[in-house]
């Protein structure tokens, strides 16, 4: 069966790094220095990082079939339409696994290492952001996994660490954080300026975009005793200003070796219908967004049923989505519109009506001036009580909902995270439960067992349920 993912010329440009938990045989040959990584200047490796984030950790397979399973698409061919129907395997997320820690966390490793020991600190800090952000998704989308031994080179099979502790520990996603902020401000003997594909070099955005992602890191714990409120809020403060700051990777192009990976797979492989339930929820608000993310999925064919669609790859039954992915699209790691919700969250949390409805409504402007609805439109649509309820009505049904509809197409992997920590919206799916955790890769399977926890997919995460396993 042929791979969903087609490699980027960029990703093809470096030599391949085996994954965290993979064969003595292969360590052992690769740590002959054959291919020497710590050779590759920062300059080199920032580019391949924030690429093979993008395309294989944000936009890859993971981000495909978690779409599905979020149900902001429908499924109707191959792989992406037994997924729709709970069919799977362990296999299943090969390629994300391996690509998260070979290409993300692996090189994120080397590149602050050999940072360091030239004292270009801003290499260092960008290296933790993408290391967190890539260990993040990891550890939301499958629990324990290996974060304090992962990517060194020193383990062959290494340990799985609990997610508390990947959350909150010295060593932690939100500590490192803190960390990553102090080392962008400090003097550097090399800065980033074109070979960086998010900012350009800007370090007043990488240190808008680790408030940032503070912020989200301690948003996800809101069913936990390390939920801290008023630090999301002070945290969102420091962050993106406006839509225009937001930590997105926008540099896919036209042509079969620099785009978009949705693209790619639009144009190879047509697996995605509109979906209905999506459509449904839209459609009952008028929401402008409609035009845009579907293809008129208002009138003509409609959209896809989902979990039990027709197979329609050429698109004959249901209205597809691909006016809205294109070649170039911009990918999203954390958008201005996400924050302000988290922000309108912790309000709410700490019983404050009022600055929750300024956040909440700040955030859906800044939402549909992303996706590029007219301003009139805009207007039409807030102007409804259904969605800009005010201060005494606003709900957390609310912001969750708008915090949904504003992950469409691409951030499916947040999607998925937001869906199990709000238990909102409902997913109902004929086939099946809705998974709480994605099966462990069987590459990990094979060559880490030992350490495995194999927690089965019906047992939620620890920032969802309280327990690990």
């Amino acid at each position: 069966m042929k791979k969903l993912i087609y490699k980027w010329s960029l990703i093809l440009a470096f030599p391949a790094i085996i994954m965290a938990g993979c064969s003595d045989e292969t360590l052992a040959d690769i740590n002959r220095d054959r291919d020497n990584p710590s050779s590759v200047p920062v300059d080199v490796l920032l580019p391949f990082i924030e690429t093979n984030t993008a395309y294989s950790a944000v936009g890859g397979d993971m981000s495909l079939y978690l779409a599905v399973h979020t149900q902001l698409v429908t499924g109707v061919h191959a792989q992406l339409h037994q997924f729709d129907r709970l069919i799977y395997s362990p296999s299943t997320f090969n390629s994300t696994w391996n690509t998260i820690y070979t290409g993300g966390i692996k090189n994120s490793i080397q590149m602050m290492n050999i940072a360091r020991e030239t004292g270009a600190w801003h290499y260092v800090g960008i290296g933790q952001i993408l290391y967190a952000y890539n260990a993040s998704i990891a550890t939301d989308a499958w629990g324990r996994v290996p974060y304090l031994e992962a990517g060194t080179g020193q383990f062959q099979k290494p340990a799985y660490d609990m997610q508390e502790e990947i959350y909150t520990g010295e060593r932690g996603l939100i500590a490192l954080m803190d960390s990553a902020i102090v080392n962008m401000n400090r003097s550097s003997t090399a800065s980033p300026t074109g070979n960086d594909f998010i900012y350009n070099g800007d370090m007043s955005l990488w240190i808008k975009a680790a408030h940032g992602l503070k912020a989200k890191f301690i948003t996800r714990l809101s069913n936990t005793s390390a939920y801290d409120p008023q630090e999301v809020i002070d945290e969102v403060a420091l962050s993106f200003v406006d839509n225009s700051e937001a930590f997105i990777f926008n540099a896919f192009g036209a042509g079969a070796t620099n785009e978009h990976p949705w693209a790619q797979e639009e144009n190879d492989r047509a697996h995605f219908a509109a979906s209905e339930s999506l459509f449904n929820m839209m459609n009952a608000k008028n929401d402008p967004r409609i035009a845009v993310y579907f293809d008129d999925a208002a009138a003509n064919l409609g959209p896809a049923p989902n979990g039990t669609a027709a197979l329609d790859q050429a698109g004959d039954l249901y209205d597809k989505i691909y006016d809205y992915v294109m070649p170039d699209s911009p990918l999203e790691f954390l958008t201005y519109d996400q924050l302000k919700l988290y922000e309108a969250e912790a309000h709410f949390a700490l019983g404050n009506p009022t600055p929750a409805n300024t956040a909440y409504e700040e955030a859906v402007t800044a939402s549909l001036q992303r996706y590029g609805v007219a301003a009139a439109d805009i207007a039409t649509y807030t102007g409804q009580a259904s969605v800009f309820p005010g201060a005494g009505a606003l709900t957390l049904n609310d912001v969750h909902e708008q915090l949904y509809l504003s992950f469409y197409p691409f951030q499916s992997q947040d999607a998925y995270a937001e869906l199990r920590r709000n238990d909102f919206p409902v997913i109902v799916n004929p086939n099946g439960d809705f998974l709480l955790r994605i099966p462990y890769a069987q590459t990990e399977l094979d060559n880490n067992i030992e350490n495995n926890p194999g927690t089965p997919v019906s047992n939620g995460v620890w920032w969802d349920d309280g327990t690990d396993d």
